[in-house]
């Protein structure tokens, strides 16, 4: 494997310390050490407490890199696949999949269970066609807590 070059170490902690600062507001800083033709990924939340995000595999080319994101069940890192669909691509890349993996909550996580229950309550009231009987809708409506148990869809459409 080929020896990363000074001038690539310090180019890769410029370009991820910069985009850390640009996207990733839960981070403090990004450090990264090298070893071989390896580099390790670690940020720095506001807290203080430090997370390995990744390892990035040197081919040759500083602006091609191997991925492999930390996983902490395991205490290692797994070579695996970008955002971009790739398992080797841009440093930048690879900072913001980890990041996007360990910092940035899924959508679905920022609902309350009463927004949860009242969006899919609403949606599949709207969603009532000929299929959908009052019964099943009132079903629904028990298990979910919403305003369809009233029966407000009839088996007719939208009602």
């Amino acid at each position: 494997m080929p020896k990363v070059p000074d001038s690539t170490k310090s180019s890769l902690q410029y370009k991820l310390s910069a985009r850390a600062r640009e996207r990733w507001p839960q981070l403090t800083s990004v450090d990264v050490t090298h070893r071989g033709a390896f580099a390790y990924v670690t940020g720095t939340l506001t807290d203080g407490e430090q997370i390995p995000l990744c390892r990035l595999r040197y081919g040759g080319s500083a602006s091609i890199w191997g991925f492999a994101v930390y996983r902490a069940s395991h205490d290692d890192y797994q070579t695996s696949v970008l955002h971009t669909g790739e398992t080797a691509g841009n440093p930048v890349d690879a900072l913001d999949t980890a990041c996007g993996l360990y910092l940035q909550r899924p959508r679905r996580l920022e609902l309350t269970p009463e927004e949860l229950t009242a969006r899919s309550t609403s949606s599949f009231a709207a969603s009532c066609g000929s299929t959908m009987t009052g019964s099943a809708l009132a079903w629904w409506g028990r298990v979910t807590g919403g305003a369809a148990a009233a029966g407000r869809c009839s088996s007719g459409g939208s009602g």
